[in-house]
């Protein structure tokens, strides 16, 4: 897989979880959506992703959307899915998988600004990181960089995210009165497991 690809796919999941979907973030989701439908690289994506982009295209779509968003992640009542790491390692909040998560983060040039609100153990943040990192690795051309860059990328997946992200995905994917998330569950799902792969192949 490229840069561009992979960083697409990160942004797009990022997207999807950090905040209430905004119009102008849906919408940028159908434009992507529709060129991953007719991408020939993967047939399962592209079929997942034409029926994301059905979804996006019926009435009131967005408005479904953000109901769903706000239902799932952030109800002050009812069966929300938790987006921590903590929370699924640990059994509890800010437990010891968010010291690693910190200590893997001093690793790197980036530091959290105080007015990110998402904890360093949430998915958003996760997710945003690695946008980072394949950024980093986009933007130079020494190859030796390139492989420290892609080396974090791995560790990022291998030791953290592997560990857990697979957890809140399987419960969205049961969620089938959330139409939208549950589908896009079905796309991070196949997606996080190529992205492995392809790390431990090529990291």
């Amino acid at each position: 897989m490229d840069l561009q690809t992979r960083y697409f796919f990160y942004d797009l999941f990022f997207s999807m979880i950090a905040r209430e979907p905004s119009d102008e973030i849906i919408d940028a989701w159908r434009k992507g959506l529709k060129v991953l439908s007719h991408s020939q690289s993967d047939g399962s994506l592209a079929k997942i992703a034409g029926s994301l982009l059905g979804l996006l295209n019926k009435a009131d779509a967005n408005a479904k959307v953000r109901d769903e968003f706000n239902e799932l992640f952030w109800a002050p009542v009812g069966d929300t899915i938790c987006l921590e790491g903590s929370g699924y390692v640990d059994g509890r909040t800010q437990g010891r998988y968010l010291v690693r998560i910190r200590g893997f983060l001093e690793k790197t040039p980036f530091v959290k600004e105080d007015d990110y609100k998402a904890p360093e153990d949430t998915l958003a943040f996760h997710l945003d990181l690695m946008r980072c990192l394949i950024k980093e690795e986009e933007s130079i051309d020494c190859l030796k960089a390139k492989k420290q860059w892609r080396t974090l990328q791995k560790e990022l997946v291998t030791d953290f995210m592997a560990l857990w992200v697979k957890k809140p995905i399987d419960e969205l994917k049961k969620r089938q009165d959330k139409p939208f998330y549950s589908q896009a569950a079905n796309l991070m799902d196949i997606y996080i497991d190529a992205e492995q792969d392809f790390l431990i192949e090529k990291g």
